[in-house]
C-alpha cells in the first residue's frame, strides 16, 4: 500500500508538470561559464576564458566559440538535467568536430566538450574543453 501511494504521488506530480517544471527552473537564467581547453598530449597550457550567456530550457548549451572561430551547436539529447550536443567549429582549411555534455545541478554546472581537429598540415589532434558554470541570476 505504501509503495502504491508513492507511485500515485509521483504520477500526479509528473502529470501536473511539477517535477518537470522544477527541473526546468533549476537551470534557466544568466550563467557564467569558465572555459579551459587543452590539446590532448600537448603540455602547453592555454588561457582560461569566461563566457556569460542566458540559458533556457530550449537553449541549454554553453557556447565555446571565441572571436574568429564560430561554432555551431546542435542539441543531441536530454537525460534529466544532463544535455548532450554536437559541435562543429570547422573552417575552410580545417575540420573541427565533436560532442559535448553538460550537467546542471541547482546553480552550478559542469561540462566537457571533446573535439577532433583535422587539417592537411598536421596529424589529427584531439582537444578537450572543461567548463564550470554558475548561475548569476535572471536573464536581463
Amino acid at each position: 500500500m505504501y509503495k502504491g501511494g508513492i507511485f500515485a504521488l509521483l504520477a500526479g506530480l509528473l502529470s501536473t508538470g511539477v517535477i518537470a517544471e522544477a527541473e526546468k527552473d533549476v537551470m534557466e537564467g544568466l550563467w557564467q561559464f569558465n572555459v579551459r581547453y587543452d590539446f590532448i598530449g600537448v603540455p602547453q597550457r592555454f588561457p582560461e576564458y569566461v563566457i556569460t550567456q542566458c540559458i533556457t530550457d530550449e537553449l541549454p548549451i554553453p557556447p565555446i566559440s571565441r572571436v574568429g572561430q564560430e561554432c555551431n551547436d546542435r542539441l543531441q539529447g536530454r537525460f534529466g538535467r544532463t544535455f548532450t550536443w554536437q559541435v562543429d567549429c570547422s573552417t575552410e582549411w580545417e575540420m573541427v568536430q565533436g560532442m559535448g555534455r553538460i550537467h546542471y545541478n541547482a546553480a552550478e554546472a559542469v561540462a566537457d566538450v571533446y573535439l577532433q581537429v583535422v587539417n592537411p598540415y598536421n596529424q589529427p589532434q584531439p582537444m578537450v574543453f572543461n567548463i564550470r558554470g554558475k548561475r548569476l541570476g535572471d536573464c536581463r
